[in-house]
């Protein structure tokens, strides 16, 4: 029987608790709480890979959990490791016998597991969230340089027309001023003709 369901609700809920317990390790409350907002948000993006990948990590990280809690039932490994410091410590002598019990849960935890490989998939996991991460700050990288060329074009161009037009409509102001001068002069010729 499983812990935790893994639905599409779970993974939602394990990716903003994921992300906000990070901000909570590495910059405190506040940060915590961002990491939290960002992760649920990014989380629920359809079609979106920062979404496919949280709600992935989500769903491993429900799984191992889990997994462990079909482990520590069917070894009890909890309960063995609880009473075997019990008896340790009620006991107070050097007898290392009550350690049996936990050394014996541990390796019986992981021959099913296997510790190892399991922190060895955890490592792969954060390897490439990181080559994703770095593949996605330079796509964004290049998105933001061609974003800012295609800027720059437009601002020319538009400055472009926009003097072309100033120098348009100054030779029209031109063109008309020269035009009523001459019509000017020649009204004011017409009557000295008449006389």
């Amino acid at each position: 029987m499983a812990l935790i369901a893994v639905t599409e609700e779970s993974k939602l809920t394990t990716a903003g608790a994921i992300t906000g317990l990070a901000g909570l390790l590495l910059g405190g409350v506040w940060v915590g709480a961002a990491g939290f907002a960002a992760g649920s948000y990014l989380a629920r993006k359809k079609d979106d890979d920062v979404s496919k990948a949280l709600n992935g990590i989500a769903g491993a990280g429900l799984e191992v959990l889990n997994f462990a809690s079909n482990l520590n039932t069917k070894y009890e490994v909890t309960g063995k490791i609880s009473s075997s410091f019990n008896d340790a410590v009620k006991s107070n002598d050097t007898d290392l016998s009550a350690l049996d019990g936990v050394s014996s849960a541990v390796t019986n935890f992981d021959k099913d597991v296997g510790i190892q490989k399991t922190l060895g998939v955890i490592g792969k996991m954060r390897e490439q969230y990181h080559t994703l991460r770095r593949h996605y700050e330079e796509q964004l990288e290049v998105i933001e340089r061609a974003s800012e060329a295609e800027r720059e074009d437009h601002l020319k161009r538009n400055k472009e027309e926009i003097k072309e037009l100033f120098d348009r409509r100054r030779n029209m102001e031109e063109q008309e001023f020269l035009e009523r001068r001459q019509q000017r002069e020649q009204r004011r010729a017409i009557p000295s003709r008449l006389r």
